[in-house]
């Protein structure tokens, strides 16, 4: 064998290689395209199983913090709890039977039950009382923001991994965040809402998915405090 059809050889291991490499490269960046496109807002935030991971019966517990800069027009400040009780159900052929107890004293409210909740109700919760605080304090249907809500997690929304302290540790977990108003203008009310954010936090480490839900109108003013800020954050597990 000549030692120029041994450099031919050479040369055509030496291509393959590199092809191999590139195959190797092209699909590892498309592995992580893949891995990045699946934890989308819906996948996140709606369609992941939380509470079929919990153990029947518990309650997830969360702690809701209301604040405006001006009381009078939007609300005083307070403090309460929501919670979501999970049971066995009667029928074996249901995964669980799930109600919720929706602040206290003359605020409160329960829903259910309801069987075979496989996602967190805790975000529609927080959403649901958000769209009808802005239909009483803004004017407009509840519909009407939700459907601006939906789409900006649908087209806009920053999905970003995040680091979460939870019981001492840090765990993993993802930031979902979303300005769905930026651009209305047929609702003059709506001018001081134009930059509310939608900040969701999750993490598989914290029971029922859900660490952190707030909203938040940003200040008019340099170092002023938050126009209206509604957060609701997980406490605990029973």
């Amino acid at each position: 064998m000549s030692m120029q059809m041994v450099r031919n050889i050479a040369r055509r291991g030496s291509l393959r290689t590199e092809a191999g490499a590139l195959i190797a490269g092209v699909l590892m960046t498309l592995g992580a395209a893949l891995a990045q496109a699946a934890d989308t807002p819906q996948k996140l935030l709606f369609d992941t199983p939380y509470l079929t991971q919990l153990k029947l019966p518990s309650s997830l517990n969360y702690t809701y913090r209301h604040q405006a800069a001006e009381t009078k027009q939007y609300g005083k400040p307070f403090t309460d709890t929501i919670a979501i009780d999970l049971v066995k159900p009667d029928n074996p052929d249901h995964v669980n039977s799930v109600s919720m107890r929706i602040f206290t004293g003359e605020r409160s409210r329960e829903l259910g039950p309801n069987v075979d909740m496989k996602g967190n109700p805790i975000i529609m919760i927080f959403l649901e009382r958000d769209l009808w605080e802005m239909k009483r304090r803004v004017g407009g249907e509840p519909i009407f923001y939700r459907n601006k809500i939906r789409r900006a997690l649908r087209e806009a929304a920053k999905v970003e991994p995040i680091d979460v302290t939870f019981e001492g540790k840090t765990v993993p977990g993802h930031k979902v965040t979303i300005i769905p108003f930026i651009g209305e203008t047929k609702n003059r009310r709506m001018e001081r809402f134009l930059k509310k954010s939608y900040e969701f936090v999750v993490a598989d480490a914290v029971p029922g998915g859900f660490y952190k839900v707030r909203s938040s109108v940003p200040p008019e003013g340099e170092g002023g405090k938050a126009l209206v800020e509604d957060e609701l954050t997980y406490a605990n597990m029973e």
